[in-house]
């Protein structure tokens, strides 16, 4: 009937409402719950179907929980079911992001740890490995001696950067002050600042860093699966570089980078705020440089061959439980809309054919092979495009 009906639809709201409010851990405990609730509880759906759902949701773009509303909601009520299902999931995290009103801004160079070499004009230069890092590490220092990092912290935000084999990129995240805050992210970002003193202080703390990464169980595995795809290209290193590469990093060396691959022409700026857009860009055209300098040409050396140049490697470290990667390389689309859909078909195929809810795991997990701390996916990497699976297993030669 019409009432009973309506009383299904509400419970599924507030079911949902109530699982999407006081819950946390991320998408996967939502799901987990909303099986105990309409299933184990409800009695709603049968055990199988909705392990199906939850195949189909964690397969399909976007967050986890709001794909299992759809599915769960449609398959209860249809498309009302559908509606209350996933206005009960999104409603608090939106209402929470309202109050809280939370602003973002990063900035990114189209530089990371694999450009070692290239060209402007007609200029090639040569840099050790590290430099993209370590430059990262240094801009955070102003000329008048200040810290952006501590800025921006006293400011209200919450600041970070990170390196890749492709990009560098400096990022904060506020809930007021988002102009000054944009400001000085994007004065530290164009202003380079070293001295002999501050360079040498650095690479002690940097050359740390690496020691203490080459103990990091993750990062083992990670620089071995690259060097075991790649032959030739910068992005098998480690971003960070070695304690032997950057002690060859001076002063020069972070200028020339910096004015190679720092400029307008080759970086990004995005930002998530209330304020226009054309202000945002405004701001930006006061700071930065106004001329476009080219985009400088790097040079990653002969183009990688799609067999790997190694077929397995293996590191002994001292670990709770053996860990283990397995990886495959594509050759990556253009940048673009190709690339896009490169990247969103192949993360769906990973995860329909590996993801947890697959086969795949269920069975190796159930045989004691793959642990709780397992993921796949797709991404790119230097000159290849890159499908990895993997985690902690007892037995990873099996």
């Amino acid at each position: 009937s019409m009432t009973d009906k309506k009383k299904i639809l509400a419970k599924l709201f507030f079911s949902t409402l109530y699982l999407s409010a006081f819950t946390f851990g991320g998408g996967y405990v939502i799901v987990t719950l909303m099986k105990q609730k309409f299933v184990d509880e409800l009695h709603w759906i049968q055990e199988d179907e909705m392990l199906d759902l939850i195949a189909i949701a964690q397969s399909a773009p976007g967050a986890i929980a709001v794909n299992a509303a759809i599915l769960v909601g449609w398959r209860i009520g249809g498309f009302l079911g559908m509606l209350a299902a996933v206005l009960g999931t999104i409603l608090p995290p939106m209402l929470i992001l309202g109050v809280i009103s939370y602003f973002y801004a990063a900035f990114a160079a189209n530089y990371g740890g694999a450009d070692r070499r290239f060209r402007v004009g007609d200029t090639w230069t040569d840099t050790p490995a590290g430099v993209a890092h370590y430059l990262e590490h240094k801009l955070f220092d102003m000329p008048d001696g200040s810290d952006a990092l501590t800025a921006l912290c006293g400011n209200g935000a919450s600041p970070n950067a990170f390196t890749s084999a492709n990009m560098t990129a400096y990022y904060f995240s506020c809930t007021d002050h988002f102009e000054e805050n944009l400001r000085t992210l994007l004065r530290f970002v164009s202003t380079p600042y070293f001295t002999d003193a501050s360079v040498a202080k650095e690479q002690g703390i940097i050359a740390q860093e690496i020691r203490m990464g080459d103990d990091d169980p993750n990062r083992a595995v990670w620089r071995n699966l690259m060097r075991c795809l790649m032959a030739r290209d910068g992005a098998r290193d480690a971003v960070a570089g070695t304690v032997e590469s950057i002690a060859q990093i001076t002063p020069e060396t972070l200028y020339t980078c910096h004015r190679a691959f720092y400029a307008p022409s080759n970086m990004v700026l995005c930002a998530v705020c209330q304020t226009a857009p054309e202000r945002v860009a405004a701001i930006a055209g006061q700071l930065l440089p106004p001329e476009l300098a080219p985009v400088p040409v790097t040079d990653h050396g002969a183009p990688e061959e799609m067999t790997p140049a190694e077929v397995h490697m293996r590191v002994q470290l001292a670990v709770s439980a053996p860990q283990m990667l397995l990886g495959a390389k594509f050759r990556p689309a253009q940048k673009g809309a190709d690339r896009l859909r490169q990247d969103l078909t192949a993360r769906l195929a990973m995860q329909a054919a590996f993801g947890r809810s697959s086969p795949f795991y269920n069975d190796l997990y159930r045989a004691g092979l793959l642990g709780r701390s397992y993921s796949c996916g797709a991404q790119f990497c230097g000159p290849i495009a890159l499908a990895v699976l993997g985690g902690e297993s007892r037995e990873p030669d099996a």
